[in-house]
This record gives structure tokens, C-alpha cells and sequence, in this order.
């Protein structure tokens, strides 16, 4: 069957008025079109006017302040030195923010519909309420400048309700701060001791390396993946990580602080959980003088074998046997499942060289992780500083442990070789990993220098270790002549040679004195024998160094 709906169209005439009014009307949605493309294309700074203001038309490419919804892109302007800072002086609605090397500031909202992106020039700023109108990703690759974080997030933000989140993500480990803070003329940040009460309730997705400091409270929880980090303190819903880094620390993950969880830390394999100890109270924040501690009202608590790595800056603290650090603290009711790799209840901890004890069960629930600083013993060597001469000598250490219950008898002594004359067989210890090995026989097969280190343990894991310092000398043993029992003819001359060798038969130099003690014959000094014109037994001697030997020889006709 024919369509005959084309040739209906035809039949409309250009000249009707009909025709007319929709040509006017595609012309004028064409034109629309263009107009919208226009308004919304990406607006650019440049700072031309000078007075570092948003609202100011001669800042931005074309002289046209961004309309509501627009792209917005903030370049480089100063190199790598001082951000440029710009004055948000009204409340602004954009799409989505390209930022480099710049500060935008003010106490009117920035309302963000799309994206934010930051550059790798020095930092990014916003020091600004934020107003989220869907769940916000934050693209932040790692800065060149030597600024603390590349995307400083200082003022609240909020979701109006909608339950919108963020997710962190980039490239090359870029980190966002999202902490309480100010910032001068100079850009330079001054940061509170306190934490920031979010507005949105969405959730936060950390993944693709990127890192998080937050030190806020939040009405979402946060997740992380993919080899990144979460650092901070406040008030968290939740924690699920997996194959990343978490630790309750305060400002940019350096300073201790507390984290309360509200409904469950969960934690999966792979990932390391951090703890920072610098004294023996929960938090201080930016006074650095105390410990993290998480502290989880209810829900669950699973562990998943995740790697533990507590570190203590030597510098604010030494703990002292018996100071208990609360890493997590059990409020759920519930036994936390799971540990962490490699350390079951009881095992020994070392924390930047101090010993620890962990455990599952600690607190007053019963319920805690925690950790218990041990004492830690002290040695000191008294082995003879004279030279071995032989092929054994005597190792001899001393140890004291005054914290422990058991003292000096409740450390068990290892001995090990650190440095050995080269080729030499690895010396014999007699004794080995008990409290009797304090003294110790030690066999050796070459001469030459050797250090030994000794380690005392105590039960708890602490340990203090000394290096024995041991000279073994070449002695002289054996003195050898050659050749034996040879028969010379009456009149000939033969040369003997004598070697001598030290107490693991190895060869010393030396310069023996031959003579002839009976016998048809006469020898030189360095050993050439005449057989005389008689025969007999001749007995020859050669001496070193109070070291003599002897040989016979037998002149024939």
C-alpha cells in the first residue's frame, strides 16, 4: 500500500500563513538553543578587575558574571606561589568548578549542581558555605606545592535535606580536608581544635587512592576502597574500609584524636588500621601529646585481619611499663570479631621499637582493643677484652629487668653473629635463647675480628640487645718439617723447609731456625742440609718464636 502522507505535506503552500508560523517558531527555538548554549558554556577568571570580587563582571572572560547553573573554571593565575583568593560576595549557583592554585571566600553559599575538579598547582580552597543539589564528586589529583592538603573544604556543607554525599576520587593520592579552619590575606590556613557540624546526610565514597582528613560531625557514613585513606575525628555513622588505610588522627592525619562511631566500624581485609601514641590520653588533638582512640557505641565491630600499625613519636612520649592505650573502645554490648593480622589475644607489639601486649578483652566491658606497654630490660656486656688464643672463648653479658615481677631471671638471652673474618664458618654457640646463655661458649674455626649481638627478652616482648666485641689471635701450634725421614747420600746437599700453623691449622708466616742436634751432617740457618761422609741417623730441628719441631733423616753410602 502507498504512503501518501509526503505528498500531503507537499501540498501545504510557503505562502500560507500556517507555514509562515512555523517557520518563525523553528527559527526562534533555533535561536534558544544557541542562547542557552551560550549562557551555560564554562565561565573563566582572570582576575582582570583587580578587586578579586565574584560579582564583578570585568573578573570573567567576556565581562559576564556566571548565571545560576554554569560551568566555572579557576586557572593558575600566579604560578606556584600564593593562591589567588577570590571574595564570593553573594550567594552563587554553579554547575561544575575546574579550581587550580585558588581560594574562593565569603559567608554567602556556593550552591554546586555539578562536579568539582582540582588541579595539580600548589591547593584549592573553598572557605565558603556549600549547598549540594546531588551526591557531589570531588576529582582532586595530587598537588606539586608544599601546602598541606589540595582541597581545603572549611565551612559547613549542606544537602538541604535530600540526603545527598560525596565521593572522593582521582589521581596520584590527591587529598581532601574537610576540618575547621580560616584563612588570611596570605592564604595561609589557622585550623581549630574542634570539629565541623556537617548538613548532609548522604554518604562518603573515598576510593581510587584519594585521601580524607574530617574532623565533623556527619550525618552519613563513610566508606573507602581502593587503596585510599581515611583519616579524622567528630561523629561518624559508620566506617566501611576495604583495602585502604583508616586511623582516628586529627588535622591532616598527624595529630591524635577521637573518633566516636555511632553504628559500626567495618573492616575488611587487606587495609591497615593506624593508631597514633604520642602520650596516655584519648585525643588532644593539635596539643599531640595524646593517643587515637576510636570509640564505637553500637552496632558491630569486625577486625577481618586488617593490618595494624601503631607508631609512637619519640619525641612527646616514652611509655612506662603498665600505660594502657584504649585503641578501640567497645561500647556495642557486643565481642569485637576478628583481630588483626597476625596478632592473636596476648601477642607482643612492637610500637616504634617499644614493647606492647595487645588485647580483645580490655577495659572495664571487657570488650576493648588495647594495648599494654611492657618494661624494658637493660645489658651490658662483660666479656674479657682480652684476645682469645684458643679456638672457644667465653661470652658474657648482663642483664637487669627491675619493672618486671621476675627480674633478671625472667630474660631469656639470644646471641647472634653480626660481622666474621671472611670465609670463617659461622662460630658455635653452646648456649642459645635461654636465661643461661648469659654466658655462653662460643667455638670458632678462624681467626680474625668478630662482633656478636646479644638480645635479653623479657616475657612481655621487651627487649635491650649489646654488641660483644671479640679479637680471636693467630697462634702459634704447630710447627711442620719437610721433608721426613729422607735418606741423603753421603755428600749431598737436601733443602728443608718447616711451616708453621696457627690453632685451626691455617698457615702463619714466620722465619723458623734450623740446626742439627746429632748426626753425620750440618744445616744452615734457613735449612740446606750437607750429608757429611759418613753414615748414621741425623736429627734436625727447626724453632720459631718458642714453637720447635723435629725430624730425622738418614745418611747412606
Amino acid at each position: 500500500m502507498i504512503n501518501r502522507a509526503p505528498i500531503a505535506l507537499r501540498a501545504l503552500s510557503i505562502r500560507t500563513p500556517r507555514f509562515r508560523y512555523i517557520q518563525k517558531r523553528l527559527a526562534l527555538a533555533a535561536w534558544e538553543g544557541l542562547e542557552m548554549r551560550r549562557l551555560l558554556s564554562t565561565a573563566v577568571w582572570t582576575g582582570s578587575a583587580g578587586d578579586g570580587l565574584w560579582s564583578s563582571a570585568g573578573n570573567w572572560a567576556g565581562d559576564a558574571v556566571p548565571t545560576a547553573g554554569q560551568d566555572v573554571q579557576f586557572n593558575n593565575l600566579t604560578g606556584s606561589g600564593t593562591p589567588q583568593i577570590i571574595q564570593v560576595n553573594e550567594a552563587v549557583e554553579v554547575g561544575s568548578m575546574t579550581m587550580d592554585n585558588t581560594i574562593l571566600q565569603g559567608s554567602d553559599a556556593i550552591t554546586i549542581d555539578g562536579n568539582v575538579t582540582v588541579g595539580t598547582s600548589n591547593y584549592v580552597a573553598i572557605i565558603a558555605p556549600i549547598t549540594l543539589t546531588h551526591t557531589t564528586t570531588l576529582n582532586v589529583s595530587a598537588g606539586s606545592g608544599s601546602l598541606f592538603s589540595d582541597l581545603l573544604l572549611c565551612n559547613p556543607i549542606s544537602d538541604g535535606g535530600h540526603g545527598y554525599g560525596l565521593t572522593i576520587t582521582g589521581s596520584g593520592g590527591g587529598e581532601v580536608d574537610i576540618v575547621p579552619c580560616t584563612i588570611n590575606s596570605g592564604g595561609d590556613a589557622s585550623y581549630e581544635n574542634a570539629d565541623v557540624t556537617e548538613n548532609f546526610t548522604g554518604p562518603i565514597d573515598v576510593k581510587n587512592g584519594s585521601i580524607l582528613t574530617i574532623n565533623a560531625t556527619l550525618g552519613g557514613g563513610i566508606s573507602a576502597s581502593g587503596n585510599s585513606q581515611v583519616f579524622g575525628s567528630g561523629t561518624w555513622p559508620t566506617v566501611d574500609q576495604t583495602d585502604s588505610q583508616f586511623g582516628a588522627t586529627d588535622i591532616y592525619g598527624l595529630y591524635p584524636g577521637v573518633l566516636t562511631i555511632t553504628d559500626g566500624l567495618h573492616l575488611a581485609g587487606g587495609g591497615i588500621f593506624t593508631d597514633t601514641i604520642n602520650g596516655t590520653t584519648a585525643g588532644n588533638g593539635s596539643a599531640d601529646t595524646g593517643f587515637s582512640e576510636v570509640d564505637v557505641k553500637s552496632g558491630t565491630i569486625d577486625l577481618a585481619s586488617q593490618t595494624f600499625e601503631p607508631t609512637i613519636d619519640k619525641t612527646k612520649y616514652t611509655p612506662n611499663a603498665g600505660d594502657v592505650i584504649t585503641v578501640i573502645k567497645n561500647q556495642t554490648g557486643h565481642a569485637i570479631s576478628g583481630t588483626f593480622a597476625n596478632l592473636a589475644e596476648g601477642a607482643h607489639v612492637d610500637v616504634s621499637g617499644y614493647p606492647f601486649v595487645i588485647s580483645y578483652k580490655g577495659g572495664t566491658s571487657g570488650k576493648d582493643v588495647t594495648l599494654t606497654a611492657q618494661s624494658i630490660p637493660t645489658i651490658r656486656s662483660t666479656t674479657s677484652t682480652g684476645a682469645v688464643t684458643g679456638v672457644s672463648g667465653v661470652l658474657s653479658v648482663v642483664g637487669a629487668d627491675p619493672d618486671s615481677a621476675k627480674g633478671s631471671k625472667g630474660l631469656t638471652y639470644e646471641w647472634s653473629v653480626v660481622t666474621a673474618p671472611k670465609g670463617a664458618k659461622t662460630p658455635h654457640f653452646t648456649l642459645n635463647g635461654t636465661n643461661a646463655a648469659k654466658d655462653n661458649t662460643v667455638r670458632f674455626y678462624k681467626a680474625g675480628t668478630y662482633d656478636f649481638e646479644c638480645t635479653a627478652t623479657n616475657a612481655g616482648g621487651g627487649s635491650a640487645s649489646v654488641i660483644v666485641h671479640v679479637v680471636v689471635a693467630k697462634t702459634a701450634t704447630v710447627l711442620r718439617i719437610v721433608p721426613h725421614g729422607d735418606k741423603i747420600a753421603e755428600g749431598a746437599s737436601v733443602q728443608y723447609t718447616a711451616a708453621v700453623l696457627d690453632q685451626f691449622n691455617h698457615s702463619i708466616s714466620a722465619t723458623p731456625s734450623f740446626s742439627i742436634l746429632s748426626g753425620p751432617a750440618t744445616i744452615t740457618t734457613d735449612g740446606l742440609l750437607t750429608a757429611g761422609d759418613t753414615t748414621g741417623i741425623v736429627d734436625i730441628r727447626a724453632e720459631d718464636d718458642g714453637l720447635a719441631g723435629t725430624v730425622g733423616a738418614t745418611v747412606v753410602a
